[in-house]
């Protein structure tokens, strides 16, 4: 269930069934994933409506999504069901147009993050799960050391942080500085900024 309420915990509404959801960059719509098929809705959760249905009959499930700065654009992970567990990314336009598959060669994408200034998308590659970036149309791929994973960006693009093993770190954008930000008992997943 897709739920929103108020920062006190008030006002809870259940908007649709749904996983992963993620705000618009101007809060008017949440992209949310159903099975293999990615949807936009408004933010009071009228107006449903289909983006993208599945790719290929291989399509086993879609994944997180997140916004492109500007609200145009949605990237996404999508899963195929052929054997070898596979995890491939894909820019769409919101109203359903333009989808391109930007995964760089042989890797596997998933848990995109696009950065504030539109230039890139962090995301996890592997396996071994590593932190990569790499621009929008799948280009200027960059791995960095160390495994990762769940990456989301600082307000000014200039740190990500991310989760491994059960801890959360922060990074530069450049691949700089890496430091551990917890140590917990019981893991820590999906860190945000």
């Amino acid at each position: 269930r897709i739920t929103v309420m108020e920062p006190d915990g008030s006002g809870k509404v259940q908007l649709t069934s749904g996983d992963y959801p993620d705000w618009s960059p101007d809060g008017t719509k949440i992209a949310y994933v159903l099975g293999s098929s990615l949807f936009v809705m408004n933010a009071d959760g009228s107006g449903q409506t289909l983006v993208q249905g599945p790719i290929n009959d291989r399509t086993d499930s879609y994944r997180h999504s997140s916004w492109s700065p500007d609200g145009t654009q949605l990237v996404f992970a999508a899963g195929f069901s052929d054997g070898r567990d596979r995890s491939e990314l894909y820019v769409v336009d919101v109203d359903g147009s333009g989808l391109t598959g930007i995964t760089p060669g042989p890797l596997q994408g998933w848990w995109p993050s696009w950065s504030p200034d539109g230039t890139k998308i962090a995301f996890r590659t592997g396996l071994p799960w590593h932190l990569a970036t790499m621009s929008p149309d799948g280009s200027n791929l960059t791995q960095f050391p160390g495994s990762a994973d769940y990456p989301d960006w600082s307000p000014d693009g200039s740190q990500i942080i991310f989760m491994d093993r059960g801890e959360v770190f922060r990074i530069n954008s450049d691949g700089t500085g890496r430091t551990k930000l917890t140590d917990s008992r019981e893991p820590a997943f999906f860190p945000v900024y």
